[in-house]
């Protein structure tokens, strides 16, 4: 298994997350896919490359490696909490595209049990270690300053 994120740590009080970016699907997982969710068309394409100039400002950045479809990074793993209440949004086990295919074949998608396991190989060492740089740049520098980086279609 692939790392679930890649971390550089900066000097500055600034962190870059950039969570919807990775392109990794669990062999086991992408066999489940319908073929429309194969492509990832939901992936914030290209993030990565438009925030290359990070390093030079002193950023700290957190890029994922698995798709937003193993596991969205942007979700509660309290699957009755909305982020954006009133509107329409993906589950953090997503099972369908923006365009509202379905990512999964039918009968395919998640168990509670598979979700549960997602968030606990995927969601948590993201987040914790979000919550690691936060602190210790908070620590030294007295605040935080959090940037979620996305590039989502229209």
């Amino acid at each position: 298994m692939s790392p679930v994120y890649q971390f550089s740590r900066g000097d500055s009080p600034l962190l870059v997350s950039m969570p919807h970016v990775g392109l990794e699907v669990p062999t086991a997982i992408a066999a489940q896919f319908s073929l429309p969710a194969l492509t990832l068309p939901d992936t914030d394409w290209h993030v990565e490359r438009l925030y290359d100039f990070l390093p030079a400002m002193g950023a700290s950045t957190i890029e994922a490696n698995y798709s937003r479809y193993v596991v969205d990074l942007n979700r509660s793993p309290d699957t009755g909490h909305s982020l954006y209440p009133g509107q329409n949004v993906t589950q953090i086990c997503t099972t369908t595209l923006f365009d509202q295919q379905p990512v999964y074949q039918t009968g395919c998608e998640p168990t509670s049990d598979q979700i549960a396991d997602r968030i606990e190989q995927y969601w948590h060492p993201y987040h914790q270690q979000l919550r690691a740089e936060l602190t210790r740049i908070k620590d030294q520098f007295g605040y935080a300053l959090l940037w979620d980086a996305h590039s989502i279609k229209s």
